[in-house]
């Protein structure tokens, strides 16, 4: 009895511990898909901006 009852904390233990681990890459894809975001953008005016370049 003992023995299932460490083993059913350690399993709480383990969810809870993957709920947290769940939730910082939760939030690192969104600062991810930010970066990627504005990389984008900064990649579109380098095309522009080389664009205008070539027809000068």
């Amino acid at each position: 009895m003992i023995k299932q009852e460490k083993k059913l904390k350690k399993l709480k233990d383990s969810a809870h511990d993957n709920s947290q681990l769940f939730e910082i890459m939760s939030a690192e894809n969104v600062e991810m898909r930010e970066q990627m975001r504005k990389l984008q953008e900064v990649n579109q005016m380098l095309n522009g901006m080389l664009s205008d370049l070539h027809e000068a």
